[in-house]
């Protein structure tokens, strides 16, 4: 379920709210970034395309892939990246580890 972030840009300080985009995923289910809070946005100062997506993981099948990083662009020109909790194949819960 997408939800509303209060989002401040460091440049000007200008508060937005941003909603949280929601995928769909191919077995039908929606998969939303699970962006933090706590974390404050971070300037997009050169785009690369690694850069530009996350790792999600679907609740409904999961299954992993990588959708666009959430982005918001404030009136001051600025392009702000919001910090999404990763959930790559080796941060989800119950993932194989490595022995060691």
């Amino acid at each position: 379920m997408a939800e509303s972030v209060l989002v401040r840009c460091p440049v000007c300080r200008r508060e937005h709210t941003y909603t949280t985009p929601v995928y769909p995923c191919p077995c039908g289910a929606p998969v939303t970034p699970p962006v933090l809070r706590a974390m404050p946005p971070v300037q997009v100062r050169h785009r690369t395309w690694a850069g530009s997506w996350v790792a999600l993981r679907c609740d409904g099948c999961g299954s992993v892939d990588e959708w666009p990083q959430p982005e918001l662009g404030c009136e001051c020109g600025t392009v702000l990246r919001l910090p999404v909790a990763r959930q790559g194949p080796g941060s989800m819960p119950g993932a194989a580890r490595s022995p060691g």
